[in-house]
């Protein structure tokens, strides 16, 4: 029995995707040791960010930018910039299927397809346990895009946009836990990353939210725009950066077993990790 990994390897010259096989979880005292298969190089590779498993051979990879920082001279320092300011809808989500009949080192045969066009700064990606709904985050917009999806590989139907939430913060990553209950990790204070990043100060504040499908609870904060709100939200972690800054996720572990009673009593964990931040965050629900 094995597992797949897939990494996103930023390079000075490119950025490919990285595929490894993993053995499954073992009783053992031995290290679990990932093989490295294949680097995946292809031109719609310009910026992958984050990646949403369909299948062991299946997945969708969001692209943050069209213009990067490896454009040459000074346009690689202010079209990127721009591009973010101004929230230019140029990122895109690319699907990526693998022909795994030959998963000899540096023979696997895959082919990639776009998936979805124009979002602005698209960053993370999740989808649910059912395979039906796909979620993409927009940064600069302040959104999480919801998607319907059909993921069999006999039928590869381009996933229908059906509505979008609204957050009160910069949304970074996501992770989907029982049924369509979404948690979303990211930034309230976007200037104070770019200053961290910039070493001009120390920390930066965070936000990690769950979203859970309510149509007729008028009572999430998501409703500032006046419409209803589709999903009703729960803080589940802030710091004003003194405490554990820089949210880039938030990911839920349930204490169940089989993991089905979570979205009813929500006992679990909530997984954090922060952007230049060492170790990760555990908080007990």
């Amino acid at each position: 029995m094995e597992s797949h990994l897939f990494i996103v390897n930023h390079q000075r010259h490119n950025t490919t995707i990285e595929f490894f096989i993993l053995p499954l979880p073992h009783s053992g005292t031995r290290p679990i040791l990932a093989r490295h298969v294949q680097t995946l190089s292809h031109p719609s590779f310009v910026s992958p960010n984050a990646i949403a498993t369909i299948s062991p051979s299946s997945f969708y990879v969001t692209n943050d930018h069209l213009m990067t920082r490896r454009l040459p001279s000074i346009f690689g320092e202010i079209l990127p910039m721009v591009e973010t300011s101004l929230a230019l809808p140029l990122g895109w989500v690319d699907r990526v299927d693998l022909d795994l009949s030959n998963t000899a080192p540096g023979q696997v045969k895959f082919a990639v397809s776009r998936a979805i066009s124009n979002i602005p700064f698209a960053n993370g990606i999740a989808i649910s346990a059912d395979k039906q709904e796909l979620a993409v985050a927009s940064s600069t917009t302040l959104n999480v895009y919801l998607y319907e999806v059909n993921t069999t590989l006999t039928e590869n139907r381009i996933p229908r946009h059906k509505g979008s939430i609204q957050v009160p913060f910069h949304p970074d990553n996501l992770s989907y836990g029982a049924g369509r209950t979404l948690y979303v990790g990211g930034h309230p204070a976007f200037f104070s990353l770019i200053k961290v990043s910039k070493r001009k100060q120390l920390s930066a504040p965070s936000w990690v939210a769950s979203f859970t499908p309510s149509k007729d609870d008028m009572r999430s904060p998501a409703m500032s725009s006046g419409v209803r709100p589709t999903h009703t939200m729960q803080t589940l972690y802030q710091s004003d950066g003194s405490g554990f800054g820089m949210s880039t996720t938030g990911a839920f572990v349930s204490s169940h077993v089989d993991g089905t009673k979570d979205a009813i009593d929500g006992k679990g964990s909530i997984f954090v990790t922060g952007l230049y931040e060492e170790g990760v965050l555990e908080c007990k629900r």
